[in-house]
């Protein structure tokens, strides 16, 4: 049999070997080095996390400032809308709705003029049908200023004049008053009125996007345009709007009380004794409601309930815990409920709440008050940036009618209810 027998040479050299890495040139420095650059990428590391952490941390504040900004500004603009506006409106009615400067006046002696030289030619020297017509065109002009006298008081009048509905709204994506400045400028006389088409157009200069030229410049580098062109003039041009007088009164909505009076009415029955019967309040709370988009927005703009004190935010807002607890359920159950509206667009974070957590803060649900009545709400703009009218209405409608129907069912079928006028419990 073979015998095997160590080499003891080469165990120890093997040992040494193990023991002694001198015999490999090199060997700790290269470890060192290794080791160094390892914690050098560290050190980068964190650094870079850091840096990123504070940056992003920055951009962060500065996003939520600018917003901070905008709101404050949205609101400083709302407030000088809302004075130009109650300013304007009482003058012209105290005036009964009288022109006050000479724009108009020149544009009537200039109709006049034109009219005068075929009027008396059709007197002295025209046929009977001739005379009818200069004096039927005479007759338009006057027709036509009474007509817009009587628009400037109507609108004017504090009571029964134009709707809150056209009011800047306060919030930055919200109506921001242009229809309101329009009018505004128009009840002031200051406009220009032009001829286009033998058809007369009133055209207002709005506001300036920029005071000063360096809020423009600086607002150019913030979108980033390194290439455009300034114009020393175009900065400084404010947009204008022209629209015919019909156009006007289209755009002018008017406080409609008839609706308001009818659920006013239907407060003070007393309470059926075979109970509520929420079907049937339903279907005549909804004969209420308006179905047409301008009266629609007025009847949820105004303060036409409880005695003229409350608009329909208003109602909503004193019931905020019930809606919140309804708006909480669907977003927290969607694949239950699916996507009709989109109600994430409440839970955004706003106000101290965490976005996305299916809870609303009283921020969150102010902005869900703002899109009930305020079609000029971010949530109804279509990609295209316009207003969707029908799904607000649809949307709006169905929220009013449940809110008033509340309203009836805790004013007269609840213990105490008896047919007051008030709907002060309607959250109850």
């Amino acid at each position: 049999m073979a015998k095997y027998t160590s080499d003891t040479k080469l165990i120890e050299g093997a040992a040494t070997a193990y023991k002694n890495w001198d015999n490999v040139p090199g060997m700790y420095k290269g470890l060192e080095d290794l080791s160094k650059a390892g914690r050098d990428m560290t050190k980068t590391a964190i650094a870079d996390q850091k840096a990123e952490k504070k940056k992003l941390e920055s951009e962060a504040k500065a996003a939520e400032k600018k917003l901070e900004d905008e709101a404050k500004a949205e609101k400083k603009k709302q407030q000088k809308q809302n004075n130009d506006w109650y300013k304007a409106a009482g003058t012209t009615y105290e005036n009964a709705g009288s022109f006050m400067k000479d724009v108009e006046l020149k544009d009537v002696i200039g109709k006049l003029n034109d009219l005068q030289p075929r009027w008396t030619e059709a007197m002295e020297n025209g046929t009977a049908e001739e005379k009818m017509a200069v004096n039927a065109e005479y007759n338009n002009i006057k027709q036509a200023i009474d007509d817009h006298k009587g628009f400037r008081e109507d609108v004017a009048n504090g009571e029964f004049g134009v709707s809150d509905a056209i009011m800047n709204s306060g919030v930055v994506g919200g109506n921001d008053g242009r229809d309101q400045a329009f009018l505004t400028s128009f009840l002031k006389e200051d406009y220009k009125i032009d001829v286009k088409d033998g058809k007369t157009y009133y055209t207002v200069a709005g506001e300036r996007e920029h005071d000063t030229y360096d809020e423009y410049f600086e607002s150019m580098q913030e979108q980033r345009m390194d290439n455009y062109i300034i114009d020393e003039d175009k900065w400084n041009k404010a947009p204008e709007t022209s629209y015919t007088m019909s156009q006007i009164k289209e755009l002018a909505i008017m406080k409609d009380l008839v609706p308001f009076n009818a659920y006013d009415d239907l407060l003070k029955k007393k309470a059926d004794p075979d109970g509520f019967k929420k079907d049937t309040i339903v279907s005549t709370v909804g004969n209420i409601v308006p179905k047409d988009y301008k009266k629609l927005r007025a009847f949820v703009a105004d303060k036409g309930f409880s005695g003229g004190r409350e608009s329909m935010a208003d109602l909503l807002r004193k019931d905020s815990k019930n809606i919140k607890n309804e708006i909480e359920t669907v977003l927290n159950l969607e694949e239950k409920y699916g996507k009709t509206v989109d109600l994430d667009v409440f839970d955004d974070g706003s106000g101290g709440g965490t976005k996305g957590d299916g809870v609303l803060s009283d921020d969150e649900f102010e902005k869900f008050v703002q899109a009930v009545v305020d079609p000029y709400h971010k949530m109804w703009q279509t990609d295209e940036g316009a207003v969707d009218k029908e799904k607000w209405m649809e949307y709006t409608r169905n929220i009013a009618i449940e809110r008033l129907t509340n309203g009836i069912q805790n004013n007269s079928y609840s213990e105490g209810g008896g047919g007051d006028d008030d709907i002060d419990n309607i959250g109850n």
